[in-house]
C-alpha cells in the first residue's frame, strides 16, 4: 500500500512539474480564474512609514487636541464678548495646523516630507496567488492623498505585473470607496484606448466617485445640522457600554424636548461667524490632496473651488490644474465610461450598502445611505425614499415590482444598470466584512455577466448579518428598519434607566479599583 501511495505521489509531483513547465514555456494560464485586482479604499498615512513605530500623520493625540482647544478658548471668549472674530479665526487656523502638518501636501499636490502608507509594491514583488478567492490577493496599494489621474499610471503597471506573473490576459478589477476614482481614471487612460483588453470584469463597490455629501458640505462651506439626524446618527454610531447608552438617551431626550434644536441654533450662529476659517484650514489639510476633490459631487465642484481657493487661486495653479483635469476627464463622465465598458462586453456589477444615517452635517440628512454616501449616488440613479419613510403608494403602484426593495424604500429600475446593481442592507461604509467579500468574488469569478436573477443566493436586495458574517436575501419579514418614533415618556424612562446603569457601572469600577 505504501508503494502505491508513493507512486501516486511521484506521478502527482511529475504532473505538477509538467504543468509548471508548460506555464513557464507558454507564459499563459488556462484556468478560468482571472486574477482579482482590488483597488482598496482610503488607507492610513503615517509621518514616517519606515519608522519602528509609525505615527498617524493626522495627529489624533488627545493632549494635542485638548491643548489646541484650551489655547483658543480665551480668543473665543473675547470674540463672543466683542463680536469681533478675526483674531479668534487666526488663532483657530494656527492651532489646527499641527494636527495636519505632516498629512497635507504641497501647494502643487505633492508629498514634501517622509509621510506615506505602510504598504507599497514593486516589480518582482508580486507573486502568483490568483487561484485564491481572497479579495486581498492583489490589493493595490497607493497614497490616498495623491492625484487619481497620476496614480492610474501606477495601477496600469501593477495590472501588467499581475498579468505577467499569473499568465492571464485579463484581470477582474474591483474598486472600493475612493479607490473608485483611481479605477475610473485608469479606465479612461488605459481601458478605453485598448477596448478594455485587460479587463474581464469591473465591480464598482461602495464608490465615492459619484459624490459624497459630507465632502460637499466641507468643501463648499454649506454645513447644516438636523436634530433628528443627529439622534439617529448617535444611536447608530455610539457603542453599547453604559456611558454611550447614557449619551444616546441624553441626545434622544434633548431632541424630544427641543433642547437639541436650541443647541443647533447656537452652533449654526457660531459657524456663521467663523466660516471664513474653513478654507484656510482646508488648505492646510485635505484641500491640498487631489483625491479628496474626487469625492465631490460633480455639481458642487465649481462652488467648492470658489469657497476653498477664492482670491488665492493664483497661488495654486498646479493643484487646480490637477483637480480640473480629473473633473473634466473622469468625474463628469463616469456613466459614459461604464456604459462604454459594458458595450465592449466587460462584465459589470455595482454593489451598494445602505441602512444607516448619513453624517448629520449636510442638508441631505433624510437620504438613505451607508452613513457616508447617499444610496442614489452609489447606485447611479436608484430612486429612494427618505430614511424614515417608504416610497409612496402611488409611486409603488406605477412601478415595476421586480426592482422594488422588500422594505419599499428603493426602486432600482432607475439605476444606470438596473439588472447589474445590488444593494446590501445594514452594513456601514467603513465595514468590509467577509460575507460581502464572498459576494464580490462570486461576481468576479463568473465568466458570464451576472444579473440580479442569476443566483438565488444573490438577488438584487440582500441583508447583512453581523453575527453570522453573511449576506442573505432581503425579504419583507427581515427588512425591518429602526423605530425612531418614541414617545416622551419612553425616552424619559430610557434616560433614567441609562443614568442608573452608568452610576452602577462607575460604582462597580471604583469598588474594583479599591480592592
Amino acid at each position: 500500500m505504501k508503494r502505491i501511495i508513493s507512486c501516486l505521489l511521484v506521478i502527482s509531483l511529475v504532473f505538477s512539474l509538467f504543468s509548471v513547465t508548460a506555464f513557464a514555456e507558454s507564459g499563459k494560464c488556462s484556468c478560468s480564474k482571472a486574477p482579482l485586482v482590488y483597488v482598496i479604499g482610503r488607507q492610513e498615512v503615517y509621518d514616517d512609514p519606515k519608522a519602528e513605530n509609525p505615527v498617524n500623520a493626522v495627529h489624533k493625540d488627545k493632549d494635542l487636541l485638548l491643548g489646541a482647544v484650551k489655547e483658543a478658548l480665551p480668543y473665543l471668549a473675547k470674540a463672543i464678548i466683542t463680536d469681533k472674530w478675526d483674531e479668534y479665526i487666526d488663532k483657530l487656523v494656527e492651532v489646527m495646523k499641527p494636527v495636519f502638518e505632516n498629512y497635507k501636501l504641497t501647494d502643487e499636490g505633492e508629498v514634501a516630507n517622509s509621510s506615506g502608507c505602510l504598504s507599497s509594491w514593486a516589480p518582482g514583488e508580486v507573486w502568483d496567488n490568483h487561484h485564491s478567492d481572497s479579495v486581498y490577493s492583489y490589493a493595490y496599494p497607493y497614497d490616498p492623498r495623491l492625484d487619481p489621474w497620476e496614480i492610474a499610471d501606477d495601477l496600469h503597471a501593477y495590472i501588467q505585473e499581475v498579468k505577467r506573473v499569473t499568465g492571464h490576459e485579463k484581470v477582474a478589477l474591483f474598486s472600493r470607496c475612493v479607490g473608485s476614482a483611481i479605477a475610473m481614471a485608469y479606465l479612461v487612460k488605459y481601458g478605453q484606448p485598448s477596448g478594455y483588453s485587460d479587463i474581464s470584469c469591473f465591480i464598482l463597490y461602495n464608490a465615492t466617485i459619484g459624490g459624497v455629501s459630507a465632502a460637499d458640505s466641507f468643501f463648499t462651506g454649506d454645513i447644516s445640522f438636523d436634530a433628528d439626524a443627529i439622534e439617529r446618527y448617535a444611536d447608530e454610531q455610539l457603542g453599547d457600554d453604559a456611558l454611550f447608552q447614557f449619551l444616546k438617551m441624553t441626545v434622544s431626550l434633548f431632541n424630544k424636548t427641543y433642547a437639541l434644536d436650541l443647541g443647533i441654533l447656537g452652533i449654526e450662529k457660531l459657524y456663521s461667524k467663523i466660516k471664513s476659517a474653513f478654507p484656510r484650514i482646508l488648505l492646510d489639510s485635505y484641500a491640498t490632496c487631489p483625491s479628496y476633490w474626487s469625492m465631490l459631487s460633480p455639481d458642487k465642484f465649481e462652488a467648492a473651488k470658489e469657497f476653498v481657493f477664492g482670491d488665492k487661486a493664483e497661488n495654486y495653479p498646479v493643484l487646480i490644474n490637477k483637480i480640473n483635469r480629473f473633473h473634466d476627464k473622469v468625474q463628469i463622465n463616469v456613466e459614459n465610461i461604464m456604459t462604454d465598458m459594458k458595450a465592449k462586453d466587460v462584465n459589470v456589477a455595482v454593489v451598494c450598502k445602505y441602512g444607516s444615517q448619513i453624517m448629520p452635517i449636510t442638508d441631505k440628512h433624510q437620504s438613505i445611505s451607508d452613513n457616508l454616501i447617499e444610496l442614489s449616488k452609489q447606485s447611479y440613479g436608484a430612486t429612494c425614499s427618505e430614511i424614515t419613510k417608504t416610497l409612496s403608494a402611488d409611486y409603488l403602484a406605477n412601478s415595476d415590482a421586480r426592482f422594488i426593495s422588500p422594505d419599499k424604500q428603493i426602486d432600482a429600475s432607475t439605476c444606470l444598470f438596473p439588472e447589474y446593481t445590488w444593494f446590501v442592507k445594514d452594513v456601514a461604509h467603513y465595514d468590509f466584512p467577509d460575507g460581502i467579500s464572498k459576494l464580490l468574488v462570486a461576481f468576479a469569478r463568473s465568466e458570464e455577466q451576472m444579473t440580479i436573477d442569476s443566483n438565488e443566493l444573490y438577488p438584487q436586495y440582500l441583508l447583512y448579518d453581523y453575527d453570522s458574517d453573511s449576506v442573505s436575501p432581503l425579504t419583507e419579514e427581515n427588512c425591518k428598519t429602526r423605530d425612531y418614533h418614541k414617545s416622551m415618556i419612553s425616552r424619559f424612562v430610557s434616560f433614567i434607566a441609562a443614568l442608573f446603569e452608568l452610576i452602577k457601572t462607575k460604582i462597580s469600577e471604583t469598588v474594583s479599583g479599591n480592592k
